[in-house]
């Protein structure tokens, strides 16, 4: 299933670029619920 490419990318995103946090740690929670 692709959840775990999905998510790796994510986390990807989140360590290489400045997106604010808050927006991406919600993001990630709605997903895993």
């Amino acid at each position: 299933d692709g959840t775990t490419q999905l998510l790796a990318g994510c986390l990807r995103d989140f360590r290489n670029k400045p997106f604010p946090t808050r927006a991406k740690i919600e993001y990630y929670q709605n997903t895993l619920t």
